[in-house]
């Protein structure tokens, strides 16, 4: 059974720490990783990188995620939750350090990975640690104190991690980091402990299906960042053929990572997890492009860098409520579709950017794309969850999140093949700004005509003739 859909057995008596301990490391986490589409631009001129290294640096802790957090809801379900939590956070902590001592770029992308492991151990047991130890009488107040530490560090990520970079270099960030992650572990070692539970050691683990999916991540992430050349192509290929061999084991497997019968026999949550992913796809590499565009073209510094790009968490912060309210009385199809529209008219802006060299583009860009996100996410979710029974619920959230990430992957990835494909070998720089700009261009086309899909799709989600959603 998933981490996320096994049954609540409170051991002892909840204590408001215990959301407290969860609730920071989750900002700990959430703050580094929002800060890193600040900081690419230092990082790549301290080392010179090129368009595949940018790919690589931007995507390889997401692939990561991607990767492990299926294999690691099973090995909770084995470990304990709280142990696979309090372990991911040392390891996060542990990437983090690595990072700031990174003496080459090879050393770089290694402790990417590390810090990926240790973000997919964490990401995928926060919400069943917290409605496995609380009664669901307090699911709102506790899931509510998450989700609000989360949003926390997502705003202010971009701006300190700029902030801190202009005056004591990128590298200092990541050691602050470091620090604030060590509090939060201790923080949640100091309630959960450190030890393995007794938990029910026959459930399975599907370890055919872990080294597919790490493989196929591993061709996908080399592959677009070198697909100029024949071996990253074959690698690319060799990718996409893992993730399908992944999805017809998965089928079969005893103990299966995901329930692929959902997708086969429910159109409605086939639709809006196609439609999930095309959003992330579409949306998410637009931070990581404006801060190259706002550092290397329009020459900003970095903490003014992260205060515009803090427009988009800043927005979807506030607004998911109200459009929380708006789903539950419209239809959350046409809501969704309009969240999906906003989101392509911020797309539409990076198409502009060639000839309307602006900051206030910039600024307009990114109040699209967080608006719509946050009224697509909003409705989209209800959509899905509304389309599947009850004791699926916690089986679609990890299939959910899962393919959430795997569309930030994608979105990487498409940018940065952009990039290669404009920029070659150059280094990163002012003195590519040109090929840059067209290259971002090119992207952005690419992410409408996929938002595009999406609203056509999110309209399209709806249960057969003689069928409702449940």
């Amino acid at each position: 059974m998933s981490a996320l859909g096994e049954k609540p057995v409170v051991k002892r008596t909840p204590h408001w720490t215990d959301a407290g301990a969860v609730a920071f490391a989750r900002f700990a986490m959430s703050i580094m990783m929002a800060a890193d589409a600040v900081l690419a631009p230092s990082i790549l001129t301290d080392f010179s990188g090129n368009a595949s290294d940018a790919t690589l640096l931007s995507s390889m802790t997401y692939a990561t995620v991607a990767a492990l957090a299926l294999p690691f809801a099973q090995l909770s379900d084995r470990l304990g939750r709280s142990f696979v939590f309090v372990m991911g956070c040392l390891v996060f902590i542990l990437g983090q350090l690595g990072i700031g001592f990174a003496p080459n770029f090879e050393t770089f992308l290694f402790m990417r990975v590390v810090q990926g492991i240790g973000a997919a151990a964490q990401m995928i047991t926060v919400l069943s640690i917290l409605t496995e130890l609380y009664p669901a009488s307090s699911w709102g107040r506790v899931l509510g104190l998450n989700t609000a530490f989360m949003y926390m560090g997502t705003l202010l990520g971009p701006y300190l991690a700029g902030l801190l970079s202009e005056h004591a270099g990128w590298r200092m960030v990541y050691f602050v980091g470091a620090g604030i992650s060590t509090l939060s572990a201790l923080c949640a070692a100091s309630r959960f402990g450190f030890r393995p539970q007794k938990r029910d050691r026959t459930v399975g683990f599907d370890g055919i299906g872990t080294v597919l999916v790490i493989l196929s991540m591993a061709g996908l992430v080399h592959g677009g960042a070198h697909w100029a050349e024949a071996w990253g192509r074959g690698l690319l290929a060799f990718g996409a053929v893992m993730l399908v061999v992944y999805v017809i084991w998965e089928k079969r497997a005893r103990f299966a990572q995901t329930d692929i019968s959902l997708f086969v026999e429910n159109r409605v949550f086939r639709y809006g997890c196609a439609v999930q992913v095309l959003d992330n796809v579409a949306g998410f590499a637009t931070t990581m492009l404006l801060s190259f565009y706002l550092q290397f073209v329009l020459l900003r510094s970095a903490p003014d860098t992260g205060m515009i790009l803090m427009i988009m968490p800043l927005l979807m912060a506030t607004l998911s409520p109200v459009y929380g309210r708006l789903a539950d009385r419209f239809d959350p199809r046409c809501v969704s579709a309009c969240g999906m529209l906003g989101v392509c008219l911020g797309l539409v802006g990076g198409i502009c950017i060639p000839w309307i060299s602006s900051l206030w583009l910039v600024v307009g860009m990114a109040a699209c794309v967080g608006a719509g996100t946050a009224c697509f996410n909003t409705a989209n979710m209800k959509l899905i969850f509304r389309s599947v029974p009850p004791e699926k619920n916690g089986m679609a959230a990890g299939m959910v999140g899962g393919l959430r990430i795997l569309g930030m992957v994608g979105s990487l990835l498409l940018a940065g093949m952009s990039m290669v494909t404009f920029m070659g070998g150059q280094e990163v720089s002012t003195e590519t700004a040109h090929e840059l700009v067209t290259s971002m261009q090119v992207s952005f086309c690419a992410f409408t005509v996929l938002g595009l899909f999406a609203v056509f799709l999110t309209l399209r989600a709806k249960p057969r003739s003689g069928k409702t959603a449940q």
